[in-house]
């Protein structure tokens, strides 16, 4: 119906003044956000909007966005919303706010200057492996009978990476869903890495995908209007070093057009179609942009995959950004238990260098750079590619 509510950048140059004594230069920023009211609920179109607004502003200006919910909540209180914090954007201004029959929109202005980076963006790309979300309350899946809805939500946000132009791939789903329990993740973020030489994993658990069913006081007969609910968390992990990269909670909630009784397929075109699915795409894109701003500094990390003849093969290739005569660090990985049983992980940095000499599409070969002896190097050790 309002396939443009997409939140179009209406970029527009007013001013443009001297920050600092560098060449810093803050900039305003003007978009527009649209977004549909469902159930008559306008205050969260509007919020949707406003939202959707900012963050056009703060990509097309090349800033962070992890701050566009704050601003968000900041604006729809006042219309204007100076930022005393020394951050990327310093004034966010409301310049209109047009109601339509089945939508708003909104145009903001924001005064931003995007930090320079505190780290050499990668280009090189880092491959994810991800599981079907888990599920809180499985009962809940029963409105619908959407027992395939965690599975079809994994393969939905696999599409949207592909289409996103960064720096991460998710090119494995597994069959089967893991422990949510933080502990449990970090071991199966290892052991999926190895076993799908993945760099990344990503969990997910959904808390809440429940139906609120309405029906109309003054004609009990009528088909109650319905909406329904989607609450989860996700985890990035680095799988070498189980790192936590990102843990962020999402929610949303938009109008479930199905009867109680009436069977959905979640992995149709219809479904995703619809209002309800559109609601959860627009969190995908959230997700799509969170996950690779996550990554953006992280180093490119790969696998030993076998040491013979003084030379060592890794699962780094030219698909991850490798080249002939790169040159790359070695960790070795040891297990150190302390007197109470718990278990550490030490990283040791090998003294020598390595350098790439031959290279594949997912994998290369490597030898010291000084032409030395590589001793003591095992497979699941790991390089990092700076």
């Amino acid at each position: 119906m309002i396939d443009k509510i997409i939140g179009n950048i209406l970029m527009g140059l007013i001013s443009l003044s001297l920050i600092s004594s560098g060449q810093v230069y803050a900039a305003w920023y003007q978009a527009q956000g649209q977004a549909l009211i469902i159930n008559g609920d306008k205050q969260l179109a509007k919020q949707q909007a406003t939202e959707e607004a900012i963050r056009q502003a703060l990509l097309f200006a090349g800033a962070s966005i992890t701050s566009s919910q704050t601003l968000t909540n900041g604006l729809l209180q006042r219309d204007a919303l100076q930022v005393n914090a020394s951050g990327e954007v310093k004034r966010v201004e409301k310049v209109s706010e047009r109601w339509h029959d089945d939508y708003v929109t909104v145009t903001i202005r924001a005064d931003i200057f995007p930090k320079k980076r505190q780290c050499l963006q990668s280009d090189a790309l880092k491959s994810i492996v991800a599981a079907p979300f888990s599920v809180r309350d499985p009962s809940q899946f029963l409105d619908g009978d959407i027992q395939a809805f965690n599975h079809s939500l994994v393969l939905q946000l696999q599409n949207a990476i592909k289409h996103y132009n960064g720096n991460v791939s998710l090119d494995h789903i597994t069959p089967f869903t893991v422990s949510w329990v933080n502990s449990r993740n970090q071991q199966q973020a290892s052991s999926l890495g190895k076993q799908y030489d993945a760099q990344l994993a990503l969990f997910g658990h959904i808390e809440d995908v429940s139906v609120v069913r309405t029906v109309s006081t003054w004609n009990p007969f009528t088909q109650p209007e319905a909406e329904r609910r989607l609450a989860f968390r996700i985890r990035l992990i680095d799988t070498i070093n189980n790192a936590v990269l990102l843990d962020k909670a999402y929610q949303m909630k938009s109008a479930w057009e199905y009867k109680v009784h009436e069977k959905v397929d979640t992995g149709s075109d219809f479904f995703w179609q619809s209002a309800y699915g559109k609601t959860i795409q627009r969190e995908i894109s959230l997700i799509v942009e969170d996950v690779a701003h996550a990554v953006e500094c992280q180093p490119t990390t790969g696998r030993v995959l076998s040491v013979a003849n003084n030379q060592i093969s890794i699962n780094l290739g030219k698909m991850h950004g490798l080249e002939m005569g790169d040159i790359l660090s070695l960790y070795q990985m040891q297990t150190l238990t302390d007197d109470r049983g718990l278990h550490y992980q030490q990283y040791n940095l090998h003294p020598e260098k390595l350098i790439v000499t031959q290279i594949n599409y997912d994998n290369a070969v490597m030898v010291a750079e000084n032409g030395g002896l590589l001793g003591n190097i095992q497979p699941n050790d790991f390089v990092i590619h700076n």
